[in-house]
């Protein structure tokens, strides 16, 4: 027994070095299979050990003590065809070297869809995508922000630089004049929630900034009829696909840990004038007053007419509200993810904090946010799944947006010879203002209080079953589920709030729950016939809750609930909406050798928000694509590949509110008695807008993959549009909600993506450009819808504005000149001298970004632009009329004496100043801009380096966005003016609107 234990223990004495022994290493080259070229910084990895290495400026790689036997080896490098290879490590060294082809075009990569997904190869509608990576490398607070500037056809711009703002999509233009234009977001497969909330005192937020942006695997936008049609009467306005992060079968759980930290403050500030200025301006408006209407100059003519007397310009103080309303505000964000599974179980799992303080006092967006997908294969035939994101946003804003009484527009406009304080030291805020312009809007913003708070759940369960190896059936139950607080309160110190307070809460809760059943069919047949279907049916009911109170004398601070209040307000309201859809689609789509493509789609929709008569609509589309490339009599070596492709269909909107079609009943009281009367007419006819979209485009592949080319036209049309008709007045209303008007959107679309330099320096550009043309084509009778200072109008654009031509400054006299109907000069004009000045929406916008990598090092330059509209800049108006307001640094040009020449009429009080700045095109501006959206330095640190510290991957970075614009506006940044509290009709306004952020931030992304 002794011998045999002694035996055993020599044996294994002798087999462990044996066994330590069983190791290899695995080297080699990587070359470019085009050019022979060597290339530095490729990713050579294999992912189950956690071991690789990046190749050398030689393009030579080494991964050491590898254990013997088969391994799968990955090889990545951007603009290059991933290369996954299985290897078998022997004993001692092992030589692999890899070619890699390039690969600009992507055209198997896999294409997400409505309802599916596709090889890239068999799309034939118009779609873009952002990436993974453009993703990864882009911090931002909200999802759309990934779509500016980087998608053809789709314009998007941030209505408000304020943390958690608004920010507006279009895609291919606005497709109607009273319904909504924002595209249809789908995250996971749910129809989602979205638009802005919190409207009480222009405090609007996004409700898609509850997602988190790093949770994002890929972004698809549908944007013709051939892609849409299959989401039928939400397709109108576009589809944008959001994918979030899914588990992978892999040997190893992939940590992920990113951290950016930074600075923010305003793109753009308003030059006021100082105290000194300011008080010479007052005085000579009052002095040229009374000149002109006493015929003497009267000294302190301003205390006759009841306005407080200022110092003298040498005498007089500055006080600067603009500099004290804005900071330099920060904000960071640490994320923590894991991503990992097995062949039967997939998981991804996150958590993230994100915190804006923005460059306005007392403006901060803070998420919390927790993701689990899951996967899982309980038999080979059948799968389950959840995918639950969890979020809570804190949104606390001063009045900023769009609003006389906020915060910047009371900064810009106090005189600046009012104190701050009354005591500085003891920071004890001045509340008395002589002109009463307007309340201190540093004490406004620091003893007020307005939030938005989000608790919001977005997920879904599903279960597939394969019957057959080419068959799916799918079921899912998807929820989103919206709770909102808004919250304001006004402090007893304030105009608003005294003398004993004032408070007002709005509480929300929306739930969106859809249901969806779907049959999938793919298969190949004999190699060259493709087919792939999809048929199913989706249940959707949606409703919003809403319950607002107010209430005034409040005894303290300390106890701000409205629930306090010692008198409840009478605008207490209750709001119950909802609506139901049920729905059946279909898709099919055969592809012959790789050449010729033909797909059909059809949908139909039951939308409880139409009369019975019409409550059902017919959505269907087709297309067909050839890829000439791949004919035999195709020989032209240029290209790759080429195909061309041809699309039409029909889609609806149904953004109109959920009883428009009904005859509703308001509540009163008459005579002390509880009563109803009737407040909208039926109209059981309403129906859905339809919007007929044509598009042919062409796709191609140059020069060995290195240029990927896609080109689009569309022509869309939308009709029965839904429009205020006049009623008789015997009805007792003055207008029903009926289907009349069309409109045209027209367009092309480009992108171009190009590897221009490939090997050790590697340089790539992305390049995408759109043109879009507006015409209104029918309103009812073809009469003008009047709005504000725009017009719609057969035959011009949507958001024309309507408006006297400006003529500039006579030299003799200083006063103000126009044009009138007939282009003739005139100083007295009247509304019938108004005509088309100009348009809201570019002609042209896109972005150019190109990429730089060397050696690790990379370095990322993103441009965005826009041109082809105009702003009407009411924030340059409201500072240029000498009144009680302080004006803008320019109004130093006015006239003074006769022969000046100056676009500044002369400097008059009272009803000859509002003249000079009544709505003109004095006021209208070039809205084109060109913007550095971003600047991004990073550098991924070598794995020799990195695996010594047990970290698989590590990238740091600097990013700065928005760091430089060009423009023509006066004051004011270019993005503000594309927000319209009225929806379409008063776009392009720019009205003390908070400039775009601009940031610079610094990071860390960590892999394991």
């Amino acid at each position: 027994m002794f011998r045999n234990v002694l035996l055993s223990l020599v044996i294994c004495l002798f087999a462990a070095p044996v066994a330590l022994s069983q190791t290899g290493s695995l080297t080699g080259e990587v070359t470019d299979a085009q050019t022979g070229e060597t290339l530095a910084g490729v990713n050579v990895f294999i992912e189950e050990l956690e071991v690789g290495d990046v190749s050398n400026v030689d393009g030579q790689y080494v991964i050491e003590n590898i254990p013997t036997g088969e391994h799968l080896v990955s090889v990545t490098y951007v603009g290059y065809a991933t290369i996954e290879e299985s290897v078998t490590i022997s004993e001692g060294e092992n030589i692999l070297n890899f070619e890699m082809d390039v690969d600009m075009v992507g055209l198997d990569e896999m294409v997400v869809v409505g309802y599916g997904e596709r090889v890239r190869r068999d799309v034939t509608g118009s779609v873009s995508s952002v990436s993974a990576e453009q993703i990864e490398n882009t911090p931002v607070t909200t999802p759309e922000q990934l779509l500016q500037g980087r998608t053809a056809g789709v314009q998007v711009s941030s209505a408000s630089g304020v943390a958690g703002g608004v920010v507006n999509v279009r895609v291919r233009g606005s497709s109607s004049i009273q319904a909504g234009n924002q595209p249809l977001y789908v995250i996971d497969g749910i129809p989602v929630t979205t638009g802005e909330t919190g409207g009480e005192l222009g405090q609007r937020t996004n409700a898609l900034a509850d997602l988190n942006p790093g949770d994002i695997e890929s972004i698809e936008v549908l944007k013709d009829a051939s892609a849409t049609a299959i989401y039928g009467s939400r397709g109108a306005n576009g589809v944008v696909l959001i994918t979030t992060k899914q588990g992978e079968a892999m040997d190893r759980t992939d940590i992920s840990v990113n951290y950016f930290r930074g600075v923010t403050d305003a793109t753009f500030d308003w030059d006021v004038l100082d105290g000194p200025q300011w008080s010479e301006v007052y005085r000579e408006a009052f002095d040229n007053y009374s000149l002109l209407t006493q015929g003497e100059v009267i000294p302190g003519f301003e205390t006759f007419m009841d306005y407080p007397e200022v110092p003298d310009a040498d005498e007089a103080p500055t006080y600067d509200f603009v500099d004290e309303s804005f900071r330099t505000g920060t904000l960071q964000e640490l994320s923590v993810s894991a991503r990992g599974g097995d062949v039967s179980t997939r998981y991804y799992v996150s958590g993230t904090y994100h915190q804006t303080e923005g460059y306005i006092i007392e403006n901060e967006f803070q998420r919390l946010s927790a993701r689990l997908n899951l996967e899982h294969d309980a038999t080979e035939r059948i799968r389950v799944g959840a995918n639950v994101g969890l979020t809570r946003t804190m949104n606390d804003r001063a009045p900023t947006d769009n609003l006389v009484a906020g915060t910047l527009t009371s900064a810009a406009l106090i005189p600046p010879v009012v104190p701050i304080y009354q005591d500085e030291e003891a920071e004890i805020y001045n509340f008395a203002n002589p002109w009463n312009i307007a309340d201190n809007p540093v004490a406004v913003a620091e003893n007020n209080q307005y939030s938005t708070n989000h608790w919001r759940v977005l997920g879904n369960l599903f279960g597939e079953v394969r019957p057959t190896q080419h068959l799916t059936l799918r079921l899912s139950g998807g929820l989103d589920l919206l709770n909102s607080d808004d919250y304001r309160r006004y402090s007893e110190l304030t105009g608003d709030g005294a003398p004993t307070g004032l408070g007002s809460q709005n509480v929300r809760e929306t739930e969106n729950w859809t249901v969806t059943a779907t049959a999938n069919y793919s298969r190949t047949f004999e190699d060259v016939h493709r087919l792939t279907a999809v048929a199913g049916t989706e249940l959707q009911r949606h409703q919003r809750l809403q319950v607002t109170a107010a209430g005034t004398a409040f005894v303290s601070d300390l106890f701000p609930n409205v629930a306090s209040a010692a008198d409840v307000l009478d605008y207490t309201s209750f709001v119950d909406d909802n609506f139901g859809m049920e729905s059946y689609f279909t898709r099919a789509t055969y592809t012959y050798d790789d050449r010729y493509t033909i797909e059909g789609s059809a949908r139909i929709d039951g939308s409880s928000r139409f009369g019975e008569d019409n409550r059902y609509g017919f959505f269907p589309a087709g297309a067909v694509a050839w890829r000439i490339s791949e004919e035999d009599f195709f020989d032209i070596d240029t290209f790759t590949d080429l195909r061309f492709r041809v699309s039409y269909g029909i889609t609806g909107n149904d953004q109109i509110g959920d009883f428009q079609s009904r005859g509703l009943f308001g509540g009163a009281d008459y005579a002390n008695l509880p009563g109803l009367y009737p407040s909208q007419l039926a109209n059981p006819d309403l129906t859905w807008e339809s919007t007929y979209q044509f598009d042919i485009g062409m796709d191609a592949a140059l020069f060995e993959d290195r240029v990927s080319l896609s080109a689009d036209y569309y022509h869309s049309r939308t009709d029965d549009m839904l429009l205020p008709v006049q009623t008789p007045y015997s009805s007792g209303f003055q207008n029903v909600v009926q289907n009349v008007g069309s409109m045209v959107n027209q367009g092309v679309e480009l992108t171009l993506e190009t590897l221009n330099l490939a090997g050790e320096f590697q340089w790539t550009t992305r390049f995408n450009v759109s043109y879009n043309e507006n015409e209104v084509t029918e309103l009812v009778d073809g009469e003008d819808i009047s709005a504000g200072l725009q017009r719609v109008r057969e035959g011009e654009p949507l958001g024309s504005f309507y408006l006297i031509r400006w003529h500039g400054v006579d030299p003799e006299t200083g006063e103000a000149q126009w044009l009138d109907k007939e282009g003739e000069i005139t100083n007295d004009p009247g509304d019938g001298d108004r005509v088309i000045a100009g348009q809201v929406d570019p002609s042209w916008f896109g972005g150019i970004e190109n990429s730089f990598n060397y050696r690790g090092f990379g370095l990322d330059v993103f441009f965005q632009y826009a041109t082809g509209h105009d702003v009407y800049n009411d924030t340059y108006r409201f500072m240029m009329t000498p009144a009680t307001f302080n004006l803008h640094t320019d109004y130093m040009d006015r006239w003074q004496e006769p022969g000046d020449e100056t676009d500044v009429p002369r400097n008059v009080f009272g009803d000859l100043a509002d003249d000079a700045t009544r709505a003109s095109t004095r006021f209208l501006e070039d809205g084109s801009y060109i913007r550095l959206r971003e600047l991004t330095l990073s550098y991924n640190l070598p794995h020799n380096f990195t695996e010594q510290l047990g970290i698989a991957n590590a990238r740091l970075f600097v990013q700065g966005t928005n760091l430089w614009t060009s423009h023509n506006l006066s004051v004011g940044d270019p993005e503000g003016s594309a927000d319209g509290a009225s929806g379409n009709l008063d776009r392009g306004e720019l009205f003390f609107t908070p400039p775009q952020q601009r940031t610079i931030t610094g990071g860390v992304n960590l892999n394991f």
